[in-house]
């Protein structure tokens, strides 16, 4: 399983791949987030494809108290949009801290990794 994590910024967007196991989270890079919404749809389409991917884990930021705020709407509301191009399916992982860039979609894919290694056993 090639989990792809993406962790989605108002100006880049922080790409991290799985390992083939799904036991191993890597930075890859970024994404500029144009103002064409098209264009950055389909650059995670292109890296998704690429990749080989089995599944996209994106980030979902929550406000200090844990609560939901205007970054979750905006990210839940991408994520509508990537489903309309991309068919795969997707999870939506809660993000407990705020890092930046693909260090951020790294570690955020690492902790959806570690649960779902230790659900299998």
């Amino acid at each position: 399983m090639i989990a792809l994590g993406l962790d989605l910024g108002e100006k880049r967007i922080g790409v991290a791949k799985s390992d083939e196991l799904g036991m191993f989270a890597h930075a890859v890079g970024f994404i500029e987030r144009p103002d064409d919404e098209a264009a950055c749809i389909n650059e995670i389409k292109k890296c998704a494809e690429e990749c080989s991917t089995n599944v996209i884990v994106v980030g979902l930021p929550k406000k200090l108290d844990g609560s939901a705020g205007i970054a979750e709407e905006g990210v839940r509301a991408f994520v509508e949009k990537l489903k309309e191009h991309i068919d795969v399916p997707f999870e939506l992982w809660e993000k407990k801290r705020k890092k930046v860039d693909s260090i951020a979609a790294q570690i955020m894919l690492q902790g959806y990794l570690d649960v779902k290694k230790g659900s299998l056993f």
